[in-house]
């Protein structure tokens, strides 16, 4: 993804003290391996991912199919859903057997949450959102309480749906949620995406202005004053968001930089941990390995689809060393 004219105001950072073990990990260069291989031939490229405390990882690929690995490496399709010209794009899972997405698409009967059984893959509509192009629900995730949270990239808000679905409402937007005014990328303008929540904040990945955005949720629900927890070039195309046990952010970057960036915790330094020389070809979700996935790794969804990049779409496991907080 590129933005126009767009200006990267320098690293902004508050943080956690940074541990002498996150700072070591910064310094080696962590093993890429690969869990599994889609076919680009079938269209199937991987855009959301999300693992249960069974080391279950989930992916959406974008054309509406819902696709469970099993840590044996065994894997099988969950789910399909017609998209309808859209898109099954962000993965969170409240609890374990349920998976919510958000569903990009021009049909108002289509866009929004759908919640996913991953014992037989029954789908229901739990939330509507309003139909491509007045809104892209992107990343999703949930808070403590069960309140769902949808990243809507082209409205630059954030979404907030009560835990077993009914009315969205517009719980925080703009100008640091927003994309580039000035153009936007292949038509669309890509602000808000993965959206994460960490110690009474959530955390929100700006894709084309570079940025995370942090926003306290105040003790009664609502949405507290938006700052920039980080904005740097390496930044640009941020998607998703995941954090480790020293607080330092791990962010993918799609396809502006097609990397994984970390902001080290207290110190705000910028640095790539893996990128396309790795194998990266527009990486979009990540989460920590969970149940028996080791806690050091992450795993992501690399989809696969960057022009002039050869490496397939898949998920694959980067060794990063240091152990992360589950989504």
């Amino acid at each position: 993804m590129q933005a126009k004219n767009l200006a990267v105001a320098a690293l902004c950072v508050v943080g956690l003290a940074v541990s002498a073990t996150s700072a070591e990990a910064s310094e080696r260069r962590p093993t890429v391996t690969k869990v599994h291989q889609y076919d680009a031939a079938d269209a199937q490229f991987p855009e959301g991912l999300a693992i249960d405390d069974r080391g279950m990882i989930y992916t959406s690929l974008v054309f509406g199919v819902l696709h469970r690995i099993a840590p044996d490496g065994s894997s099988e399709v969950v789910a399909e859903l017609d998209v309808n010209g859209g898109y099954l794009l962000g993965l969170t899972i409240p609890s374990t057997g349920t998976i919510l997405a958000a569903v990009m698409s021009p049909d108002p009967a289509v866009s929004g949450v759908w919640r996913f059984s991953e014992a037989d893959g029954t789908k229901t509509r739990i939330a509507g959102l309003p139909a491509y192009p007045a809104a892209f629900p992107n990343g999703i995730t949930t808070d403590q309480a069960g309140n769902i949270y949808v990243g809507d990239s082209q409205g630059g808000i954030i979404w907030r749906v009560a835990p077993n679905g009914g009315v969205a409402e517009q719980w925080a937007s703009g100008p640091l949620l927003e994309g580039d005014p000035n153009g936007g990328i292949e038509g669309a303008v890509y602000g808000a995406n993965g959206p994460v929540v960490r110690q009474g904040a959530m955390y929100v990945a700006n894709t084309e202005q570079g940025s995370i955005v942090r926003i306290p949720i105040n003790r009664n629900g609502s949405a507290g004053t938006q700052s920039v927890y980080a904005q740097h070039q390496e930044l640009l195309g941020a998607d998703g968001v995941a954090f480790d046990q020293h607080g330092s952010a791990y962010v993918t970057t799609s396809v502006m930089n097609n990397s994984i960036v970390r902001v080290l915790a207290g110190t705000g330094q910028v640095d790539v941990v893996v990128d396309e020389a790795d194998g990266l070809n527009y990486p979009a979700s990540l989460s920590f390995g969970e149940g028996p996935l080791p806690e050091d790794t992450l795993y992501l969804a690399n989809t696969g689809t960057t022009p002039g990049l050869t490496s397939p779409p898949a998920v694959l496991a980067v060794d990063i060393n240091v152990p992360g907080i589950p989504d």
